[in-house]
């Protein structure tokens, strides 16, 4: 840690999991106040100290800084548990912030290796969310719309199926084609970002890389007419899947 579990061995996780660290406090910081800080952790965490919880958030990009109340911390070994809940796209603790834990001017290193054990996977407990149920985006959001004229569509997805990046070839095409077929307007402008910077950690040559995979898959979609790419890998974060956008369109 920090990394999304995708990147860790965990591909397509979303559910709940629990990540814990063992820690040692000396005699002198035992009982004391201290903060502890985590970084961001998609989507939603619970986080304790010996059993006591310190602090949850379920902000998927905001960083965790946690006041460890006196008398939490004894003296010898600490358990830091976190349970952290993904809804979809990377789940984990991540950023590029050290993960520490700060008892008066002792500071506790908790990057590195963590225990981490799946609680219940999304789909097998009842808990997947109403956008993965089939059609329901369609009908809910795109149909309504489609006794209206359009100019044309922006894209910015991919992430999502970066697990099945090879089925994108097929699927991503076959979704542009559906909609102007359902449209009626002909070959209407269909531009897309290609995903951006993101999910490259551990990837090379040898281990490859699902989401290089992915945006191959989305380059090939400019063989259908009217279609065009905004190439984002030159100015994306590897630590950040949202680019700053806004800070791109002001500089130009």
């Amino acid at each position: 840690m920090p990394g999304v579990w995708e990147e860790r061995g965990f591909p397509g996780l979303d559910g709940v999991a629990w990540f814990r660290k063992t820690i040692t406090v000396n005699e002198t910081d035992a009982g004391k106040p201290a903060v502890l800080e985590l970084d961001k952790i998609d989507d939603a965490d619970e986080t304790y100290i010996n059993g006591e919880k310190v602090g949850s958030m379920d902000k998927w990009d905001e960083p965790r800084k946690y006041m460890i109340p006196a008398g939490v911390l004894k003296a010898g070994k600490n358990i830091i548990a976190v349970r952290v809940t993904d809804t979809q796209g990377g789940g984990g603790i991540y950023g590029d912030a050290p993960l520490q834990l700060t008892i008066d001017k002792t500071i506790v290193p908790l990057s590195g290796e963590w225990l981490f054990r799946v609680e219940s996977v999304a789909g097998t407990n009842g808990t997947v969310g109403p956008n993965d149920f089939p059609a329901l985006l369609f009908n809910g959001m795109i149909n309504p719309l489609l006794p209206y004229t359009i100019e044309g569509a922006i894209w910015y997805q991919g992430e999502a199926n970066a697990g099945r990046a090879y089925q994108y070839r097929t699927a991503f095409p076959l979704m542009i084609n559906d909609w102007r077929q359902h449209f009626n307007q002909g070959n209407f402008p269909f531009l897309f970002v290609q995903l951006a910077t993101f999910g490259s950690a551990d990837a090379n040559s040898n281990n490859g890389s699902n989401w290089a995979e992915l945006r191959e898959a989305q380059a090939m979609t400019l063989t259908l007419p009217n279609t065009g790419m905004a190439v984002t890998t030159d100015i994306g974060n590897p630590k950040d899947i949202h680019p700053k956008i806004n800070r791109m369109l002001v500089n130009g």
